[in-house]
């Protein structure tokens, strides 16, 4: 078994979520929630996002703008779009997604479809999943909070 693959045996699960036109994917472990943007109208503003916290269910979360982390162009939010909450390290956060795509159990035998392909150059990317013909790219979170919720 190759480290890659080692990575990936740390995973129950990929969310795998669209962020513009680009495939994303986070362990389904950390993800506590998604939700619909439509039940909390008072976070958004002629379909944006308005606040850097949500409070969902008693607990205020920190947002991160992924889009512009990644050098992608805001999404207005639609009907699709979903907020995914994720714990880190105990740390509460979540973002937009402009849809969320699946979510995929990585039981043993499938976990051999997938590759691991670790980057080295992007500071916020772990890498990118291959899963047959799909690439999903895997954000570091627990780097994008580490510098990200600083400024809150």
């Amino acid at each position: 078994m190759s480290d890659a693959s080692v990575r990936l045996d740390l995973f129950n699960g990929l969310l795998v979520y669209y962020l513009n036109d680009k495939l994303f994917c986070a362990n389904i472990d950390d993800v506590f929630a998604t939700v619909n943007p439509a039940d909390y109208p008072k976070n958004f503003k002629n379909s944006y996002l308005i606040n850097s916290h949500l409070e969902i269910e008693n607990l205020t979360i920190s947002v991160i703008d992924l889009h512009s982390l990644f050098g992608l162009k805001k999404s207005k939010i639609s009907d699709t779009s979903r907020f995914l909450c994720m714990d880190i390290n105990g740390k509460a956060f979540g973002f937009l997604a402009d849809k969320v795509e699946e979510v995929i159990t990585l039981t043993a035998n499938i976990k051999n479809d997938f590759e691991f392909i670790e980057s080295k150059n992007e500071k916020f990317l772990h890498g990118k999943v291959k899963y047959h013909d799909a690439v999903f790219y895997l954000p570091n979170f627990a780097e994008i909070i580490n510098e990200s919720l600083v400024h809150y």
